[in-house]
């Protein structure tokens, strides 16, 4: 038989026709082990179907059988046996070696790709897949430089809006600290700065899910509607959900300088990334105490800092490397 035929038949490519004729000369040429035995198979790099694989062994365990009933009949023809059993055995480990090699070709020529934003000003990434991604200022995405060939995934350091283009076979998921957030087609945003206590994804449009990496009440995964924001504690390792105006939460893409309902520890530390400075404070002092408002990004650093600190009777001295937050004078 024409060997191009049996290579298309291992790969799956045959009509039924063609599929049928290899079959019948299978089941009718016992010797047909001898070739792959001998034919040197093991170097093809073309997979073995699911469907042919299946037929394949499925004819050789035929063979089996009839050669079976040949020896009980007849004397023992132990060597035919052992050609047919190793075949199988063949079979299995070519279809396992391929898999392994498949994978390892993968994890070889993986790299992982970073995309920083250093400066103060936002910056906007297309994705492979047209999904575009918007950086605030001292944040970084990372991913495969095979995304988008069998799935959606980066790592997030920092705040970002996501626009996601509608994939159903191909789930977006960003990693972000403790949480990872899936998505098919939606747009979210995502605070999650490493120092930061408190890591917030807020959902504008679609639907999103949120999976805590460390189990807490009971409950390892949350789904998020239109408005809706989960906040996650680091320290505690505690979330809380409530509904929010999603357009305070994103008016950053406008280059404002916003903060919603954040603790004061990671209000200071926003406005030391936005502005380039070093502030110091005592972080156990001020971790009950909160802040809301929204100013302009190219406001001056110590008014928008003496604003921030007035609210709770705080002050702040200049340092050679930036301000230091005074307790408050009784």
């Amino acid at each position: 038989m024409d060997s191009q035929l049996f290579r298309k038949y291992f790969s799956g490519k045959c009509n039924e026709e063609e599929c049928k004729e290899v079959e019948k000369y299978i089941s009718s040429h016992p010797s047909i082990v001898d070739q792959f035995l001998e034919a040197g198979w093991g170097r093809s790099t073309e997979e073995i179907s699911t469907e042919v694989s299946t037929k394949l062994k499925n004819n050789l365990y035929r063979s089996i059988a009839q050669e079976s009933e040949v020896i009980q009949q007849k004397a023992i023809n132990h060597f035919s046996f052992l050609k047919i059993a190793a075949a199988i055995a063949l079979l299995i480990a070519f279809g396992a070696g391929l898999f392994y090699v498949y994978n390892y070709r993968n994890q070889v020529n993986e790299q992982w790709v970073r995309i920083d934003n250093q400066g103060s000003k936002i910056k906007s990434v297309s994705m492979p897949d047209n999904s575009i991604i918007w950086l605030n200022a001292n944040s970084s995405i990372s991913y495969s430089n095979l995304y988008n060939t069998t799935k959606r995934e980066l790592k997030l350091s920092g705040e970002a809006f996501f626009q996601v283009t509608k994939n159903h076979q191909k789930p977006f998921i960003v990693h972000s600290g403790n949480i990872s957030t899936t998505a098919l087609g939606t747009s979210f945003n995502i605070s999650a700065y490493e120092k930061d206590q408190i890591v917030r994804v807020v959902l504008v449009t679609g639907k999103v899910a949120v999976d805590l990496k460390k189990s807490f009440n009971n409950e390892k995964r949350v789904i998020l509607t239109p408005g809706k924001m989960i906040e996650f504690e680091n320290k505690n390792a505690k979330w809380t959900s409530s509904m929010i105006n999603t357009n305070s939460v994103t008016l950053w893409r406008n280059n404002k300088l916003v903060f919603v309902n954040e603790l004061l520890p990671d209000a200071l530390r926003k406005l030391a990334r936005h502005y380039h400075v070093n502030i110091r404070f005592n972080e156990e002092e001020l971790s009950h105490l909160y802040f809301d408002g929204t100013f302009e990004s190219t406001e001056e650093k110590e008014r928008v800092l003496k604003t921030v600190l007035s609210i709770y009777g705080l002050t702040y001295k200049t340092t050679p490397n930036g301000y230091e937050i005074l307790k408050n004078k009784k």
